[in-house]
């Protein structure tokens, strides 16, 4: 992969909301083997979204809340 072929976006939670889960869900609880609810806290609707993607693949997520605290890296 080359740096020209990543870019990153917002990502309004409405709008990208199953994009955004089916990344974290891949990442947190089939690879870190995080229970499933402890993401779900409830904050997303109010959070800054960013969705990074490889050529046209899905490839990461990021959310910064409103007190400027980053997270689901």
């Amino acid at each position: 992969m080359n740096d020209s072929n990543v870019q990153v976006m917002f990502a309004p939670w409405e709008r990208h909301r199953a994009t955004l889960l089916e990344i974290r869900y891949r990442v947190f609880t089939l690879e870190q083997n995080v229970a499933p609810e402890l993401d779900e806290d409830g904050r997303d609707p109010e959070a800054f979204h960013a969705l990074a993607f490889c050529g046209s693949q899905p490839a990461g997520c990021g959310r910064l809340l409103p007190e400027g605290r980053i997270g689901r890296l």
